[in-house]
């Protein structure tokens, strides 16, 4: 009991945030998961359902003054069924009530389900749970991380119990400490509803019911089974070289979907994120979770295996292009978050056999290995995304973020698949990023069709001194993906290919009509290259000054009116009158 474990200190890898890599493995196998990726409509009633019936409970009680006898039904019912709708308000805060286009109807619903836990918890828990997905392992962001003291003091069994027993306190305080954030106004809404429905409790089933009902809430979270999720979530279990796998047992059934030896409902819930709301992890079962089971066990009992399996794992929101520390907590005795092997489990798992999901990958490791390792990625460009990413959180702490997380995060990836693809690196473009900003890009496009005029007026213009490149500069505002970037000609001067004055290039592809959000950079760039040649552009070599010429705030209004024009006129030729 007094032994001490091996590790005191977080375990960092300075890699890929590896569930996002295996979200990508797991889809282009199994992409039917993508279908199960939705809202279960049932969901909310099932909510209102299981709240329905703990407040029933709660009057069912209001005469039974036996406190050993409530201590011990708080422990084995009211908890369950209130740590059932945390998992349910867990879902709520990734939309999973009415999707993620009813934020309000989301934030609602979670509030209600957030009644019999008695205290105030919903609103405050999206705000930083969703950030756990953007950074998740980030030391001072994820809260989800133990501290450097929960992770130093408790070293022994004994200590380790003693912090399972705690663990609604730390969890629910640890967030205070390390990254406090101002109340928000459905907070205060959050509270107010929580106090007075507390407040109603005690007044006509007196104060033991709350207290129950508190308890419940609190002995759920700690020294009880269906508390195991806490530990094996984000703590490391394993060694590095093992595998994951994902299974579902009968017991996933009955409280959280979550069988807490493989954690499969949360791999799952991580590595549906970016897909719509997830329904794996609530504490209310849900159709999808069913579905996904059954669909995969029908394709991978078509598949030959060698007895070990993989877990689908997470893709945070957020992070998932960065290549920073991850960290994890160590209070396993030899922790590993990564993978464990099928071939040595207990007999008395039998029984979940025909339960179980074997997702296996053609040597995921290796696969791993070389895409944690640079992913194609020269370390030049690695440091680069590395610093890109310091900036943002820097930015972030000091409370100033430029941008959104939805664009920030897509032009991260935008950014790291340029870097990758063939055309960067044969040197068709090149890209600087203007003061290091992910909104502001300069494209130097050095090789168009060597058949070309412009390709010839390019040569020319570098005998005549020049630069043999022409320069675009792509801005994009906090809507992208959703919203095109705004792309002009910065130098030099051409006349045709479809680029007027100020620069600006007439392309549907850059019209809220023409673009969609499954646009790439790399290929937008490539399509104004090709655009540029068909519409014979050439070099106005005559000029030798752009300065005046191609500006901003020119090609801006050049862009709307001609925009305008096409919206009228569809996208050929208008006549002269119309400008």
């Amino acid at each position: 009991m007094g032994s001490s474990v091996s590790r005191s200190d977080l375990t960092y890898s300075y890699t890929d945030e590896p569930h996002a890599t295996r979200r990508k493995l797991i889809l282009q196998k199994y992409p039917q998961i993508k279908k199960l990726m939705g809202v279960d409509h049932s969901f909310k009633w099932k909510v209102l359902l299981l709240v329905t019936a703990q407040i029933s409970s709660y009057y069912l009680i209001k005469d039974v003054t036996n406190y050993w006898f409530l201590f011990a039904l708080a422990y084995c019912v009211g908890g369950v069924a209130n740590h059932a709708l945390m998992l349910a308000v867990h879902e709520i805060s990734h939309g999973a009530g009415f999707g993620s286009a009813k934020p309000l109807e989301n934030k609602l619903l979670g509030i209600v389900a957030n009644l019999p836990i008695g205290l105030p918890m919903s609103i405050s828990f999206k705000k930083y749970h969703l950030e756990h997905h953007r950074y998740q392992g980030d030391e001072l962001l994820d809260t989800d991380l133990p501290s450097h003291f929960e992770i130093a003091f408790f070293t022994n069994p004994l200590r380790k119990a003693l912090w399972c027993f705690l663990q609604p306190f730390f969890y629910t305080m640890r967030p205070l400490f390390i990254n406090p954030k101002p109340i928000e106004k459905m907070e205060l809404v959050n509270i107010i509803i929580q106090l007075l429905f507390d407040y109603v409790i005690v007044r006509f089933l007196g104060w033991h019911v709350l207290i129950y009902a508190l308890g419940g809430s609190i002995l759920a979270m700690g020294l009880h089974p269906v508390a195991g999720h806490f530990i094996s979530e984000h703590t490391l279990m394993f060694d590095v070289d093992k595998r994951r796998r994902s299974k579902a047992g009968h017991n996933n059934n009955n409280n959280n979907n979550i069988d807490n030896k493989t954690q499969r409902a949360h791999t799952l819930h991580h590595s549906k994120q970016h897909g719509g709301s997830t329904s794996h992890h609530s504490g209310v079962p849900t159709k999808n979770a069913g579905t996904s089971t059954a669909s995969l066990k029908s394709q991978s009992s078509n598949q030959s295996t060698n007895g070990t399996t993989v877990s689908t794992s997470s893709a945070s929101s957020s992070s998932s292009m960065s290549a920073s520390s991850f960290a994890s907590s160590a209070y396993a005795t030899d922790p590993e978050i990564i993978t464990i092997d099928d071939d040595n489990d207990d007999d008395d798992d039998d029984d979940d056999d025909e339960d179980d999901i074997h997702i296996e990958m053609d040597d995921e490791p290796a696969a791993m290995a070389v895409k944690t390792k640079d992913d194609g990625l020269s370390s030049e460009h690695y440091a680069k995304l590395e610093k890109l990413r310091q900036l943002q959180r820097d930015s972030y702490m000091k409370g100033v973020q430029h941008g959104s997380v939805q664009a920030t995060d897509r032009l991260m990836k935008e950014l790291r698949e340029v870097y990758k693809s063939d055309s960067y690196k044969s040197g068709i473009f090149t890209v600087e990023l203007v003061d290091d900003s992910l909104y502001e890009w300069h494209v130097k496009l050095s090789i168009v069709d060597p058949e070309s005029p412009l390709h010839t007026d390019l040569l020319q213009l570098k005998d005549k001194g020049g630069k043999d490149h022409i320069m675009l500069h792509i801005s994009y505002k906090d809507n992208y993906p959703f919203a095109p970037p705004f792309v002009r000609i910065v130098y030099p001067v051409l006349t045709g290919g479809y680029v007027l004055n100020g620069g600006a290039i007439c392309m549907e592809l850059l019209t809220k009509q023409g673009w969609s959000s499954a646009y790439t950079i790399e290929a937008l760039i490539m399509q104004i290259a090709a655009t540029l040649v068909k519409g014979k552009a050439r070099v106005n070599l005559s000029i030798k000054n752009v300065h005046g010429l191609y500006t901003y705030q020119k090609a801006q209004a050049t862009f709307k009116s001609l925009s305008q024009i096409h919206e009228k006129n569809g996208w050929y030729t208008p006549p002269k009158a119309d400008g």
